[in-house]
């Protein structure tokens, strides 16, 4: 095969993958993630016979006594010769590994996205490309299929993925590394190569100088066919999320605290097939921005079937959930060093703001109508009370521990945090409810439950209309 025949077969992959699986706009600026090895140089040889407006980011990471920052040099070098725009960024990132105890491979990858993002917000630049290929994606399918990494990632790399505001691709996912090497020496293209790459000392290299060759022994189509596999699978896999978070969706409640990030009614979630609540709890650990395995997932789900399972659990990454009838409320607790005393005054009549409500106090001449339903009136957050009864001025305050309020009826009186626990709201949530007081402190509502003080009869005169609006 002629070095222009290399050429036109990887342009013509890329091409395809730009406009098909990535949809890049045309002329849109790309930045380009470039190490010096053989595939991100090889990327940004094609990426430039494309015409696509480019700017090269390098990483180096502190490494190999030097030879990271060789590296860094070289492709920078590079670049000024063939005035390319060229951003560098670096760490010492042994020295911090060893100092925090944190993984090295986890911790360089994290600093090299940082680097990444934070260069291509500067440029004003949306896509970041990076020069992972077909051996590179075989490689995870592997990792996540032995249980040597995520058990999603059995899946495989995505030709693109969200990478917070921006875009990161991999336009040369499907190019065998065979082909990107014979391209490499044919057009002399330059590269370094990497004195850590045939180290047993990395799971990914032991996979790749061990597995993979055995892989290909069986025939060149196995890696291309392990690949179109994993891509078939992501897209079950994202009709399954769709038909997942539509569920969610339909299963939620409305929430009576913007501190709760979702209220489910589990009773009616845990209907509907195993495998659509499994997608559902998928959706919902990425909208909470926490990490789960699937068998944490599963483990959610079961927790949520089980009727036995009541209370507050731990989720992952500082959320909770509190479970209790048919409700489970997922929340970040409040920190016990929070300040949790607040006590504002409520304008007769006008308007508050505090926390997560909205209160609004209105005086109205009686009678009220004939047709008004009070009870349905209270469920949509509307209380009347009897003003000539109450004493001014109104407070809006914290509940206060051990506080009791007067029921309706004549029936006694009750522990607030008992109202807040009926209404299924998670321990930590019921220090900081909010209630309604006179001067006097007498407790007039609560969290949704008015008290028994100051009800509205046929000597009500003068009436005061409270309407509580919740998340707002």
């Amino acid at each position: 095969m002629t070095a222009s025949d290399s050429e036109k077969k990887l342009l013509a992959q890329i091409r395809e993958a730009l406009s098909e699986k990535i949809s890049l706009p045309a002329h849109t600026p790309v930045l380009v993630a470039v190490s010096g090895g053989q595939d991100s140089m090889v990327l940004l040889h094609l990426l430039r016979k494309l015409d696509i407006p480019i700017v090269v980011a390098s990483f180096d990471h502190g490494t190999r006594a030097g030879a990271s920052t060789e590296d860094t040099a070289f492709v920078q070098a590079f670049c000024e010769e063939e005035q390319i725009p060229f951003r560098g960024g670096r760490a010492s990132l042994e020295t911090e590994a060893d100092l925090s105890g944190k993984n090295f491979e986890a911790l360089a990858r994290k600093k090299r996205y940082e680097f990444l993002l934070d260069t291509a917000r500067q440029e004003k630049i949306a896509f970041i490309a990076t020069g992972h290929h077909l051996d590179d994606q075989v490689e995870t399918i592997c990792l996540g299929a032995l249980g040597l990494a995520s058990s999603f990632g059995a899946l495989g790399m995505d030709w693109s993925r969200p990478l917070e505001e921006l875009q990161l691709i991999r336009p040369m996912l499907h190019s065998k590394k065979e082909e990107i090497d014979r391209y490499a020496r044919e057009a002399a293209v330059p590269w370094r190569e990497d004195s850590s790459n045939p180290s047993p000392d990395y799971r990914r290299n032991r996979l790749r100088l061990e597995l993979l060759p055995l892989l290909q022994s069986y025939g060149q189509h196995c890696k291309s066919h392990l690949a179109d596999l994993a891509e078939m699978r992501r897209e079950q896999i994202r009709y399954l999320d769709e038909q997942g978070a539509a569920w969610l969706e339909a299963c939620s409640l409305d929430n009576d605290s913007s501190d709760m990030l979702l209220t489910l009614d589990h009773e009616r979630f845990s209907q509907g097939h195993p495998v659509l609540c499994l997608h559902g709890l998928r959706v919902l650990i990425q909208r909470l921005a926490i990490s789960l395995s699937r068998e944490g997932l599963e483990r959610l789900r079961l927790m949520l079937s089980d009727e036995s399972s009541g209370g507050t659990h731990d989720l992952a990454q500082g959320i909770r959930f509190y479970k209790k009838h048919n409700k489970t409320s997922f929340f970040r607790p409040v920190p016990e060093t929070s300040p949790l005393l607040l006590e504002v005054l409520l304008p007769v009549p006008g308007e508050i703001r505090c926390e997560s409500c909205l209160v609004k106090c209105s005086l109205l001449t009686a009678p009220l109508p004939e047709d008004l339903d009070m009870v349905a009136a209270a469920e949509e957050g509307v209380f009347y009370f009897d003003w000539q009864a109450i004493q001014p001025p109104l407070h809006f305050r914290t509940v206060r521990p051990g506080e009791t309020m007067s029921l309706p009826g004549g029936t006694g009186k009750k522990e607030i945090r008992r109202f807040l626990a009926e209404a299924a709201m998670p321990p930590e949530k019921r220090r900081t409810a909010l209630v309604l007081c006179d001067a006097e402190n007498n407790l007039l509502l609560s969290t949704g439950q008015r008290s028994g003080i100051a009800l509205v009869t046929k000597d009500t005169q003068d009436i005061l209309e409270v309407v509580l609006g919740w998340n707002c």
